[in-house]
């Protein structure tokens, strides 16, 4: 129940085809008429020997010095408040500045939560955000009702049956934007505030950065789609069992047990090492025996702790007061080992390199470097995060202009190029073989507009250029350069 009231308290602090393996290189699209959303499954197809972890090559981001929208300036720096909250005890706190609005990296796909913001409203839709080869941005929508081409919601009024189109009532986004679900209120009302007793949720899932997406399952009445991944391909949802709020992995249905707590569990964050943090109304983290792992002493933990990138088992949290926002590193056991402040609203997103995080912030009209093309500005952009230079980057373009103008545009994920994008397939996909050959074994089949990583080497063979490549899901293999934009 409370599930949606998660994202209202953070806005309000601010804001099926089976696999093919034929011998050419792309694969035909399914029969009309298969039912619901026409896509293409991906699957690994391998025994597992031709599959290698992905690469950790990634190229790193360096700290946005140029290209910037405006002329570079010294960062704005607000004093910090003289109130220090004790859960920083005698940790020192770096002020962070607010710099020059940087341009989007080359290589980077945002992406990206739309709805209003300032609002109690849902998620409207998961979009990316990324630059073509040509440079231009391109704003591409991985889930919405209409991509996914959703029929109405059927609900039972007091007036009789209505028609009402569904809802997002919830998503899980990876890290590195390979693997999205997406809770969809498909039937009834599933509010935060009560549902009925006629309620679904269906889940849809992606494990090819939003672009192929298969039904995952259906919820029952006052389950709820937890945000943030349990492990991969398991999400957590929490249900109402006589008054009683139950836990627990979805599809394996392994039950989770909630500490004992002596105030009310309102959130659950999961990690990526596989453990979990329960959240409690006075904002407190606990470990799964009840321990206590942070204490904000009266300040408010928002948004998603996030896991340290290098695997060192230390997390990110974005602490809340009244007058200062605090991004502190916790180590394994809870201590703070670095923490920085700022007057703004920022809110860390994805951390997908130490020092680095994208998020979003607060901005005033007056803090960027040019004027806007509309009078009004709802003062929220998403931002890099510079911790090596305590220096807070908005990103301005393409967020000032519509469609993504004034709306929430919270970013939950980065996939890392560079990228080669899937063409020319006739809205089928290309596979991904073993070998730059036609004939070598298929390890996936990547549907038209996947971003397959660039990794940087390509062979000819019988006429054909193959770029090696590297699929959402991590496989690394070889496709014919015909089929990919780069």
């Amino acid at each position: 129940m409370r599930a949606a009231a998660i994202a209202v308290a953070i806005v309000a602090a601010f804001v099926g085809v089976m696999y093919l393996r034929f011998a050419s290189d792309t694969v035909p699209a399914p029969p009309a008429g298969a039912g619901g959303p026409q896509c293409v499954v991906f699957r690994t197809a391998s025994d597992g020997g031709d599959v290698e972890a992905q690469a950790t090559c990634s190229p790193r981001f360096e700290s946005p010095a140029a290209p910037v929208l405006m002329q570079p300036r010294t960062p704005m720096v607000t004093p910090i408040s003289s109130t220090r909250p004790n859960f920083l005890h005698d940790t020192e706190v770096s002020p962070l500045g607010m710099g020059p609005e940087v341009e989007l990296p080359p290589g980077v796909s945002l992406i990206i939560e739309t709805g209003c913001t300032q609002c109690d409203g849902p998620t409207t839709g998961i979009v990316r955000v990324y630059r073509d080869p040509s440079g231009a941005i391109r704003t591409d929508t991985l889930a919405s009702v209409e991509k996914l081409q959703l029929p109405p919601r059927i609900v039972q009024t007091a007036k009789g049956t209505e028609e009402h189109p569904p809802e997002i009532a919830g998503f899980a986004v990876d890290p590195d934007g390979s693997e999205l679900t997406v809770a969809f209120c498909t039937r009834g009302f599933c509010s935060g505030y009560g549902s009925t007793a006629d309620a679904e949720t269906t889940l849809f899932r992606s494990v090819d950065g939003g672009i192929s997406w298969t039904e995952f399952g259906r919820l029952a009445p006052a389950e709820f789609m937890r945000r943030g991944f349990f492990a991969a391909g398991s999400v957590i949802v929490s249900g109402d069992v006589d008054g009683i709020e139950t836990f627990y992995t979805f599809p394996s249905h392994q039950e989770l047990e909630p500490p004992t707590a002596p105030s009310p569990l309102w959130q659950v964050k999961p990690l990526s090492n596989g453990q979990v943090l329960w959240q409690t109304d006075d904002s407190k983290l606990l470990r799964g025996d009840g321990t206590v792992f942070f204490d904000p002493t009266g300040q408010t933990v928002i948004g998603e702790v996030l896991s340290d990138p290098l695997g060192a088992g230390s997390v990110l949290v974005t602490v809340s007061s009244m007058s200062q926002n605090y991004i502190a590193e916790l180590a394994n056991d809870g201590r703070v080992l670095r923490a920085y402040s700022t007057p703004h609203f920022s809110l860390a997103g994805t951390w997908p390199q130490e020092g680095m995080i994208f998020g979003n912030t607060s901005v005033y009209e007056g803090e960027l470097g040019g004027p806007l093309p509309s009078p009004f500005f709802a003062g929220y952009l998403p931002a890099l995060i510079d911790l090596n230079t305590n220096t807070i980057h908005p990103i301005r373009d393409p967020f000032i202009y519509p469609p993504l103008a004034n709306g929430r545009n919270s970013i939950v994920a980065v996939q890392r190029g560079p990228f080669a994008r899937v063409v020319n397939t006739d809205n089928t996909c290309v596979n991904v073989r073993a070998e730059p050959l036609p004939s070598a074994g298929i390890l996936d089949c990547a549907a038209e507009r996947v971003l397959l990583r660039d990794l940087g080497e390509s062979m000819d063979f019988a006429g054909s250029t193959w770029l090696h490549v590297a699929t959402p899901a991590g496989a690394e293999g070889w496709a014919n350069a015909q089929y990919l934009e780069r």
